[in-house]
């Protein structure tokens, strides 16, 4: 029952530059290679491409900006 409510219930918004994949189901996952911005309801996990990782339990927002230094 439960299962259902929140399937349907799904909070996640994602916005990128550049490169950016968002899925949204139980778990948000957001990743993309250069200024993302993940947001979500329930269980938030993000990960970038240059060494920026982010996760949160219960109410996420993630914000970071990544870039390569070469």
């Amino acid at each position: 029952m439960l299962t259902l409510l929140l399937s349907s219930g799904c909070g996640c918004s994602c916005s990128c530059g550049w490169n950016c994949s968002c899925s949204c189901g139980w778990i948000c996952s957001c990743s993309c290679g250069w200024n993302c911005s993940c947001s979500c309801g329930w269980n938030c996990s993000c990960s970038y491409g240059w060494n920026c990782s982010c996760s949160c339990g219960w109410n996420c927002s993630c914000s970071v900006s990544c870039y390569s230094l070469s």
